[in-house]
């Protein structure tokens, strides 16, 4: 497990630093991580430079358990989105299997898509379930199989 941990943020941290956070315009991160709750590692206001994203992307650590996926949205709509500039692309990334616990985050996903979230399933393994992924995202096409950094979506 440990070793496709770190092949999973290798692939993360590559895909990270191609990014870029130049001050006044450009790209800017954040990470809300899920589990039997949900909380931010990194807000859009600390994602300054490649050095501090990937600080924090080392602080970001699997746990296992449960998948509170909705939880993990209300976050990031309450405490992220709401700190993005106001013309801004926004772009979520989930990475997951497809499976959650407890309520449903369909209905909350649909809402941010409404408001011009963009998302994507991004998962790293065969194993997952399409058919909750295809609620969450909306679109077969944004779910990727994830095994190198070429398979994450272009979008910037």
């Amino acid at each position: 497990m440990r070793e496709n941990d770190d092949k999973r943020r290798a692939i993360i941290r590559e895909y990270l630093t191609s990014l870029d956070y130049e001050a006044g315009g450009g790209i800017r991160v954040a990470f809300v991580t899920f589990g039997s709750g949900a909380s931010v590692k990194l807000n859009l206001y600390d994602a300054d430079s490649v050095p501090r994203v990937l600080r924090s992307l080392d602080q970001v650590n699997y746990q296992g358990g449960e998948t509170d996926m909705k939880k993990a949205f209300q976050i990031a709509r309450r405490l992220v989105l709401v700190h993005s500039r106001q013309r801004a692309r926004k772009v979520m990334f989930l990475l997951t299997d497809g499976l959650y616990t407890g309520k449903s985050p369909v209905n909350i996903a649909k809402a941010l898509r409404q408001e011009g979230v963009e998302m994507y399933a991004l998962t790293f393994s065969e194993h997952y379930d399409a058919d909750n992924l295809q609620e969450i995202v909306d679109d077969q096409s944004r779910i990727k199989v994830v095994t190198s950094v070429d398979d994450l979506p272009t979008v910037y």
